[in-house]
């Protein structure tokens, strides 16, 4: 195993918010002021300079005290003259995108105040592994079957066996066609 990274350690304190309000901020023509549903009780009033936020959305909120996975903190702050409580996230701002337009906007059954971690279904490791030094049992372990015996047989884990389907014994039970358009 070269690495093992989860995204849901650098997405702690994120979650589903409902944009109720969108006002223009009284002394910035590029931000505006928001009032987001957090949970059942807690609407916080969030700074926001998106263009494609509008009212009614689901959005990831980052709370304060969320540290996202470019290290920026998430703390009270006032901009303009206007106190935010938050941050309406974007996909890169998330970790998600390299880069993104605007705000990441969420499926409308997103339930507020749910984790992004499991709403995005982030909280799965993902496991990068160098076989390169497996040498001539590198082709064994290149498939996530080849990986997992692999690993089972490392660490003296049993492996479940996978379900095989059989492939047609019958050259009519197939069929095969080529798309000249798609070339």
């Amino acid at each position: 195993v070269d690495s093992v990274y989860n995204p849901a350690t650098s997405l702690q304190n994120i979650v589903v918010g409902h944009i109720q309000e969108i006002h223009p901020h009284p002394n910035a023509d590029k931000l505006q002021v928001t009032q987001v549903l957090v949970d059942n009780n807690e609407v916080l009033t969030i700074v926001c300079g998106a263009k494609n936020i509008e009212m009614g959305q689901k959005v990831p909120v980052a709370r304060i005290g969320a540290i996202l996975p470019n290290g920026m903190a998430i703390q009270a702050v006032n901009l303009r003259g206007q106190d935010s409580f938050g941050m309406i996230c974007s996909a890169q701002e998330l970790g998600l995108e390299v880069n993104s337009q605007g705000v990441l906007i969420l499926p409308i059954t997103a339930t507020v105040g749910a984790s992004i971690i499991e709403v995005l279904g982030l909280n799965d490791a993902i496991i990068t592994i160098d076989n390169k030094g497996l040498g001539t049992r590198a082709s064994d372990s290149s498939s996530f079957y080849g990986v997992a015996r692999e690993i089972a047989l490392i660490t003296g884990q049993s492996l479940r066996d996978m379900e095989l389907h059989p492939l047609p014994k019958n050259h009519l039970d197939r069929h095969i066609s080529i798309d000249t358009k798609a070339c």
